[in-house]
């Protein structure tokens, strides 16, 4: 993920800035730690100007990145799973309605605040796919989406219902 970011800012023409933190801490008292650094605030202040933020989201399954790089326990993803996660955007797990499930991992999260999205003047989000329909679904539903880039098995998904 850190090198597609460079990529496309330089390939936008833009300024890509990283957030020098794990995506999860281990407990959520280290997360404020982390995020309360000045490195970090520098990032997510920058982040809070822009004007166009350019999204994906991760579908819930045992086979996402987050699953199989560790990021999180097993037994975390079936607690979430139980607690009607359909997938993350910004790493934040949310429910079919796109409200954050309200669970430790997400407490964990040291990414931009997914609060602060509706300050973004123009969001796009990127994603395909069958698996991350549920997600996209709830992504929209949740989050003042300007403009969707997708492929057709999802665009044929999300006009499904």
């Amino acid at each position: 993920p850190t090198e597609s970011a460079w990529e496309f800012a330089e390939k936008i023409g833009a300024e890509c800035y990283l957030l020098p933190v794990p995506v999860y801490a281990d407990r959520p008292e280290q997360r404020d730690a982390f995020m309360s650094q000045r490195s970090v605030q520098d990032v997510v202040f920058r982040a809070r100007r822009a004007n166009i933020a350019v999204l994906s989201v991760g579908a819930f399954s045992g086979n996402s990145p987050i699953a199989n790089y560790g990021f999180i326990k097993p037994s975390e993803l079936e607690e979430l799973q139980a607690a009607g996660a359909v997938g993350d955007i910004l790493c934040y797990f949310i429910d079919v309605e796109g409200r954050p499930i309200d669970h430790e991992v997400n407490r964990r999260v040291c990414a931009f605040p997914l609060q602060d999205l509706s300050d973004i003047p123009s969001i796009i989000l990127v994603s395909g796919g069958q698996d991350k329909v549920a997600v996209m679904r709830a992504a929209l539903a949740n989050t003042r989406v300007s403009v969707l880039i997708t492929d057709e098995d999802a665009a044929k998904g999300l006009l499904s219902r």
